[in-house]
């Protein structure tokens, strides 16, 4: 090839256009040439590039970075380019060829570098031993497919101790979980068995746990857990931490660990913000200065306080804080080092509050005594000579007012209740309730519960709860009220069905008089499984007034309130079932005869009038309508209402109607 009708032009780009007349492989104007697809004329340019990008224009001109497309080799690609692909055209290596554009380092669209064809580019094995040096543990860039990282979300509202033993339970393989821990809201662990790991994930919503929900698990592939810290590495840092800790002042300095001249030396990295180091810093703090005043652990790149939680424990005189120079995200962070009686702090947070009164505000609600912001002192907080207990009175069980015949009486009464209340048939309740008794249910969400909690529509319908009632509609509060006990009886009977557990049942008695018995009963219950196989637990609080009547007494009042149960709550419930309610004195008493008593003493002739005016109301012969009254003790009310669920459910034989 003749030198003088060769020429190569450089363009602003870095790229290349070659002009000879013997050359005819490359198109005028900034054509391609695809050496595996085939030659394309310039013609057809503009028409290839509309399928992609939706124009006519020959746009993108010059590169050969086609969405959708192939690479295709660039000019440069002449039979002189060596394997750098950047030489003259003698052969001979031209000055400062690294720093020339290249065909792999081309810009894309908005004019940056795509790095994915950079043949000078870290390898995979190259990014992940420098992530393992940043976090400090030993480099090993053969991964391990083999292991899987499980996930539960809200796992930890279950605990550690249920969840293990739901799948030693339901699992039918071997069960080793590995570096168990909980990541805010979310129960992590590790597995190194794939039967195992297809094993958890076939059991994903399968179970329901304790609140109702359905238990969810993440199964994904994942590198090894992690590497554990030897004891020749936990002894290293453990000198190091006895040259920055000030026994004088009990202050230890940690900030910048990982850069610690000592442990590079070494060749040791310890990041604060490992899961491990952190472990093992915590464990060395305790074991060696529980004493410590003050902490500084500030330019360690922490994200969450999760981890150093654990160190109010071990450590709980600390005052002193510095988490200057990290990367927490907001400052609810500080909820979980609560712990501490923290009096100077330095966060460096009041960037992200309007103003500095709103940042001081968001911090002395963690913390009450802090005096030290920042470096800067703030206003004393206003407090009392006398401070207020900060433990709570234990919760005592039932109370009833001192007298061991009003408990025999209200334990029979509780227990025959709930009781009949269980049953497939509330009607049996119509004789608990005084002729002009009333009854009101309310109903509200647990505002302790944080997550998604379970509906309560069916007892909202008419929820009678007074601060969410129309005010404008005073009128709402009486029609929510039922008045006599038929009406109350029908409502009570359209409510779901329920189990109640009685061992949770505390029973406080508030007034006893020869006219009036009031008190109060609340615990849990859960309702029938539905169609998805789930069953909601329930906190109920019931107020009954009662006047005696016969041998026993009856409902004058009763107001139920329902809400949902917590995560604690549910766990401790339906664990040992008793047939009375949580207080020793009660179980001794033992369920006697129905305290619902029915009118006695009727005179032959009055029977006979109530069963001739049964057999017009029902339609049956004179021998069955006695029977039903007489089942009934003869309870005009109660047998009729026993009769419609008989003939409702298709139970009575034809025979027994009057032909």
């Amino acid at each position: 090839m003749n030198s003088d009708n060769f020429s190569v032009t450089a363009g602003r780009d870095g790229s290349r256009r070659f002009a000879s007349e013997h050359d005819d492989r490359w198109v005028r104007g900034g054509g391609r040439s695809f050496e595996r697809g085939g030659w394309r004329s310039r013609n057809n340019f503009g028409k290839f590039n509309k399928g992609f990008y939706g124009r006519g224009k020959a746009r993108g001109r010059g590169r050969g970075n086609f969405r959708g497309g192939f690479q295709g080799p660039g000019p440069r690609s002449s039979s002189h380019q060596d394997e750098d692909g950047d030489t003259s055209m003698d052969g001979k290596e031209q000055p400062g060829a690294q720093n020339r554009f290249s065909p792999y380092t081309r810009p894309n669209r908005r004019g940056r570098i795509d790095r994915r064809f950079d043949q000078n580019r870290p390898s995979a094995s190259d990014e992940r031993s420098g992530l393992f040096q940043r976090l400090g543990l030993p480099v090993n860039t053969n991964r391990d497919h083999s292991w899987f990282r499980i996930m539960i979300p809200y796992g930890k509202k279950s605990g550690k101790d249920d969840l293990l033993k739901i799948f030693q339970t339901n699992l039918d393989v071997p069960f080793n979980p590995i570096d168990f821990h909980f990541e805010q809201m979310k129960a992590v662990f590790y597995v190194q068995d794939k039967t195992c790991a297809d094993a958890l994930y076939a059991l994903s919503r399968k179970i329901t746990l304790a609140n109702g929900y359905k238990l969810v698990i993440i199964v994904v592939p994942s590198s090894p857990p992690y590497i554990p810290i030897t004891d020749e590495d936990i002894d290293k840092l453990k000198l190091c931490m006895s040259k920055r800790y000030d026994p004088a002042s009990k202050t230890l300095n940690l900030s910048n660990l990982y850069n610690d001249a000592d442990l590079q030396a070494q060749n040791l990295r310890m990041a604060l913000c490992s899961r491990q180091v952190m472990a093992s810093v915590i464990k060395i703090i305790g074991d060696n200065i529980p004493e410590l005043v003050a902490l500084d652990v500030s330019d360690n790149n922490l994200s969450s306080l999760d981890h150093l939680a654990a160190l109010t424990e071990k450590a709980p005189c600390v005052t002193k804080l510095n988490l200057g120079k990290n990367k927490l995200r907001n400052v609810e962070e500080l909820d979980k080092i609560k712990g501490w009686a923290l009096e100077l702090l330095i966060l460096e947070f009041s960037d992200r509050f309007k103003d500095q009164l709103s940042y001081i505000s968001a911090v002395r609600q963690r913390f009450p005594k802090i005096l030290k912001l920042d470096g800067h002192d703030i206003p004393p907080p206003i407090t009392f000579d006398i401070e207020s207990p900060t433990e709570l009175p234990q919760i005592k069980g039932s109370f009833f007012a001192g007298s061991t015949e009003v408990q025999a009486l209200i334990v029979k009464f509780v227990k025959d209740y709930f009781t009949v209340y269980d049953s497939d048939n509330r009607q049996g309740l119509l004789d608990a309730y005084h002729e002009q008794a009333m009854f009101s249910m309310s109903a509200c969400y647990n505002g302790a519960i944080e997550f998604r909690q379970p509906s309560l529509k069916m007892y909202t319908e008419e929820n009678r709860n007074l601060i969410q009632l129309n005010k404008k509609d005073l009128s709402q509060k009486n029609k929510l009220l039922k008045y006599g006990r038929i009406p109350i009886i029908s409502k009570l009977c359209t409510l779901p069905q329920t189990t109640h557990d009685t061992n949770s049942f505390i029973v406080d008695v508030s007034h006893v008089s020869s006219s009036l018995l009031s008190f109060t009963v609340c615990g849990m219950f859960k309702e029938a499984e539905k169609r998805d196989h789930r069953s909601f637990i329930r906190w109920f609080t019931r107020s009954f007034l009662t006047v005696p009547y016969g041998q026993g007494m009856v409902i004058t009042n009763d107001m139920l309130t329902i809400i949902n149960a917590s995560t604690e709550q549910a766990q401790k419930s339906f664990k040992h079932p008793a047939p009375t309610p949580n207080s020793s004195p009660v179980q001794e008493v033992s369920p006697a005869t129905s305290s619902f008593e029915t009118p006695t003493g009727l005179s032959q002739e009055q029977k006979q009038k109530m069963i001739l005016s049964f057999v017009n109301d029902s339609g049956m012969n004179t021998e069955c309508s006695q029977r039903c009254l007489e089942q009934n003790d003869w309870n005009y009310e109660k047998a009729g209402l026993m009769f419609l669920e008989l003939k409702k459910q298709n139970k009575i034989p034809p025979e027994a109607f009057l032909k």
